[in-house]
């Protein structure tokens, strides 16, 4: 194992969501959308050539504003107070049928 990189600050919010030093990372939302308020993103959508093919007008190439809000729930288990997760378990009655 090696070290890629080294930070004295350190935030996991969840999967694919954190930040590390001046670096921050959000799953579904680009380096370059502006964040307009807490957990609240806007940046621009580009249609795809299928969806532009698709489009009632397909002569002309919109480029869209979308907004993105995070509820930045954890959905795969209890997260207990001390920051450590329990899983949820499946019952054995869910499994058999």
């Amino acid at each position: 194992l090696k070290i890629e990189q080294d930070s004295r600050s350190v935030i996991i919010r969840g999967l694919k969501d954190y930040t590390f030093g001046s670096k921050n990372v959000i799953k579904g939302v680009r380096k370059n959308a502006i964040e307009v308020s807490r957990g609240v993103y806007q940046q621009e959508q580009w249609p795809s050539f299928r969806g532009l093919l698709r489009s009632p007008e397909p002569e002309t190439y919109t480029v869209k504003t979308t907004t993105k809000h995070l509820t930045r729930e954890y959905t795969k288990g209890t997260v207990n107070f001390d920051g450590i997760v329990d899983p949820f378990v499946l019952d054995e009655s869910v499994l058999s049928p």
